[in-house]
């Protein structure tokens, strides 16, 4: 452990506030695999995570995280973020239970063989964090250079920023608000079957990697059939619809994450959690071309923003969040699709094979129920993560659904 961790919590106040989803985020964990890579030699990682540690609350690592309040301690050389080296898996997807098991920090890096691991506390934040902490081991970022973290501390508080950049600037936005509010087709209440029984957490993942081929031939269908349409509409829908196929009952509200930076000054970021969970009702009919026109709504009226800030009051009201002791013997299934975009934004991180690329991301779904799935590109890959509770949905009904993903896509883009 650097002694710059422990100058740095020494010599400032013991608590620092953060926000009231920082805190609901807390209690739900991520975790991320990359690799193959040429890694730097393990002193090098330790010192360079040490040095980001030391970075302060504008880094985000030095935070302990609790759901119980919203004025956090910084961590002290006992619980600072750490690194493992520990033996290469037999399949990169193994690495997402085994440094989740190393031990119960808000951080821990683990080295693996050609492959580098991170669990994390969702309340210290979300992609971006980790992304910042991956080109910092990577020798992209200097942590030590002030400039490194100039952009994030000029935005103490992020949200209201945005809410400001949004509502404020734009006030016309919120009658454009309010009017999609009205016309978004009200969600029909989920359908749960079956007795309700006790609910076990049983975390479980599974993972289906597309190739730059597959990638491109999904593209050039999506461009044909449904121009202007985003891979992640396309995506969502096609995911729900091999959801179905394999007989899975699925919600048809989906929720899809979208990044609140963009409403944020020029200028001004967050390296905490930002991002907003949008619920969509699929239109069977409309398919991708009707969710994209909804995304679309949702994007200009600013409603991200809105719900973060709906978000944070219900938060407030009740911080215990929902009790989660049973669950329905045969409940639909909630499905969430978080893409990420394409990592590398700084810079080629040191893969050893582009074409074999990987980038696992593993994250707690929100609720006992739900399915995330979480895309992100590398490379020339694309690589998605569903992550679930094995006690509450098949396993090999998820996995068929994955790998039924390119025919759904087909499906979805027939020109005929």
């Amino acid at each position: 452990m650097s002694f710059l961790v422990a100058d740095e919590c020494a010599v400032h106040p013991p608590r620092v506030p953060v926000a009231t989803l920082d805190a609901a985020h807390s209690r739900r964990r991520s975790a991320v695999v990359v690799g193959p890579l040429r890694l730097p030699e393990p002193d090098v990682l330790a010192a360079r995570l040490d040095a980001m540690t030391a970075a302060g609350p504008v880094a985000r690592l030095c935070l302990d995280p609790s759901s119980e309040r919203t004025d956090w301690a910084r961590t002290g050389p006992a619980g600072a973020p750490q690194l493992h080296s520990i033996a290469a898996p037999s399949a990169p997807a193994e690495l997402l239970r085994t440094v989740r098991a190393l031990d119960d920090r808000a951080v821990t890096v683990a080295a693996a063989g050609p492959w580098l691991a991170i669990d994390f506390s969702h309340g210290l934040g979300e992609i971006p964090l980790i992304h910042t902490l991956l080109d910092v081991l990577f020798g992209l970022t200097d942590p030590r250079d002030p400039v490194s973290w100039q952009r994030y501390r000029r935005t103490p508080c992020p949200l209201r920023s945005a809410a400001l950049k949004t509502f404020g600037v734009h006030p016309v936005r919120v009658a454009k608000l309010l009017a999609a509010q009205r016309l978004r087709p009200s969600s029909p209440p989920a359908v749960e079957t079956g007795p309700a029984i006790e609910f076990v957490a049983s975390p479980t993942t599974r993972v289906l990697g597309l190739n730059a081929g597959q990638l491109g031939e999904m593209r050039a269908r999506r461009d044909a059939a449904l121009p202007g349409v985003s891979m992640v509409a396309l995506f969502t829908c096609a995911l729900h619809l091999a959801l179905d196929r394999v007989g899975i009952t699925v919600s048809d509200t989906v929720k899809i994450p979208f990044d609140v930076r963009r409403y944020l000054p020029r200028g001004h970021d967050t390296l905490g959690s930002f991002s907003a969970g949008l619920d969509f009702t699929l239109d069977r009919t409309g398919g991708p071309a009707a969710l994209q026109r909804a995304m679309t709504r949702a994007t200009r009226t600013g409603r991200p923003v809105a719900n973060l800030l709906v978000g944070t009051a219900k938060a407030r009201r009740c911080p215990d969040g929902p009790a989660t002791d049973t669950v329905a013997s045969s409940p639909p299934l909630q499905l969430l699709h978080s893409n990420l975009g394409w990592a590398q934004w700084n810079g080629p991180w040191p893969f050893t094979d582009r074409r074999s690329a990987a980038m696992l991301v593993a994250s707690d779904p929100a609720t006992p129920v739900g399915l995330t799935v979480t895309s992100v590109g590398i490379t020339e890959n694309l690589w998605f993560t569903a992550e679930f509770h094995r006690s509450v949905h098949d396993p090999d009904a998820v996995d068929a659904a994955l790998e039924l993903l390119p025919r759904t896509v087909a499906d979805l883009t027939r020109l005929d």
